[in-house]
């Protein structure tokens, strides 16, 4: 049994290969490709469901693309991107996102359903396939040899009453002497689940219930203000006091502490809500003994959310934003500066930094159709 390239057979070179069957998917009760890879001793730290700070990364400078909402596969941490998805030895399509095209495969966008067995080659093989395999090659083997219909329900969800999750699957095939057909569809619908309803999460670190020096954030709801005293020489680091209404410096302001800090963590998702529809048919005709035609398509389509807390603004060249705002100054005429001089850019302490709370959170919305032929 070969697999993967006519230049050589990896299997035939002692090579460590790990085989999931059929029965090995099911009993896993997993509703993912990329969820079943993740749970191997050798899998690294790839995006997946309840990876949620994907939306604030942007593109990356390789062009590569951030999958956020993806669920992608790593091994021995080399990266996503050097592990090779092959579906019946045949590369597979990329992920795409609002930052790009994705370096890496969305394991999602293949159904369980239709899947025989996965092989995953623990060596890395880029002799044969190239760099995008230096970490290794997993081969998903589809259903050909299928007569009858399967269809299959699941429903789960966690104690606390969030993470609800149902899926549906359909499978039909049919095989002649010449001809084998199997056509399968899905649907996965994944509920979220806040960090502010688990304890290991609802702080920066887990369990500790409260902002220390080192954790939460200095952008706050009423405005951290830190600037050099114009008279005195002296650094100023204050914010106003909860409930202000009208600032008066320095009667409503005092000194910022790590009380002050803003907990940024409950607005964040510990499971990010997914839904999935899938459909793939694949069809095998036998001209002759030795020549086969196979023909392959393939639809998902996934909408899927990150979240993150409402975006920390920073003027001043205090705050490091790297672009425009580090350049700004608040005027002494300015109606919103109580302190009577210039807030000036010169001043390399100076930063005003407010968490808008009122603008909300802020969400990250994926809508990915991916169509393979």
């Amino acid at each position: 049994m070969v697999t993967g390239s006519r230049l050589g057979d990896p299997l035939g070179k002692q090579a460590p290969v790990l085989m999931m069957s059929r029965e090995d998917i099911e009993r896993s009760g997993l509703k993912s490709v990329g969820d079943i890879l993740q749970q191997l001793p050798v899998s690294g730290g790839a995006i997946n469901s309840k990876y949620n700070s994907s939306g604030n990364f942007g593109s990356p400078p390789d062009g590569g693309g951030i999958g956020a909402g993806s669920t992608q596969a790593d091994l021995r941490h080399l990266g996503a991107k050097r592990v090779l998805v092959l579906v019946d030895g045949v590369r597979w399509v990329n992920d795409a996102s609002a930052s790009g095209l994705g370096a890496a495969t969305d394991l999602n966008t293949i159904p369980l359903t239709v899947i025989e067995r996965i092989e995953v080659l623990e060596d890395g093989a880029s002799p044969i396939y190239g760099s995008d395999a230096i970490a290794g090659v997993i081969n998903i083997i589809t259903r050909k040899d299928f007569n009858g219909a399967i269809a299959s329900a699941y429903t789960g969800g966690f104690n606390h009453g969030d993470g609800f999750t149902q899926s549906y699957d359909v499978s039909w095939g049919a095989t002649t002497p010449k001809t084998s057909i199997v056509v399968g569809a899905s649907f996965v619908d994944q509920r979220s689940i806040s960090s502010a309803d688990r304890d290991i999460s609802a702080s920066p670190l887990p369990r500790i219930g409260m902002c220390t020096s080192f954790t939460c954030s200095g952008a706050t709801p009423q405005g951290h203000l830190v600037f050099t005293d114009p008279m005195t020489g002296e650094t100023i680091n204050k914010t106003l006091n909860n409930g202000v209404a009208t600032p008066e410096y320095p009667d409503t302001y005092h000194d910022f502490g790590a009380a002050d800090r803003f907990n940024f963590a409950p607005y964040n998702l510990v499971l990010t809500p997914s839904q999935r529809i899938s459909a793939f048919s694949s069809v095998t005709y036998k001209l002759t003994s030795d020549i086969n035609l196979r023909g392959k398509a393939s639809f998902n389509n996934r909408q899927s959310v990150n979240q993150a807390a409402p975006e920390p603004l920073f003027i001043g060249p205090g705050g490091a934003s790297g672009d425009r705002m580090d350049t700004l100054s608040i005027d002494a005429s300015n109606p919103y500066n109580p302190l009577g001089f210039t807030l000036s850019a010169s001043d390399p302490n100076f930063v005003l930094a407010r968490r808008p709370l009122e603008a909300g959170p802020r969400k990250f919305e994926q809508d990915v159709n991916t169509f393979y032929t």
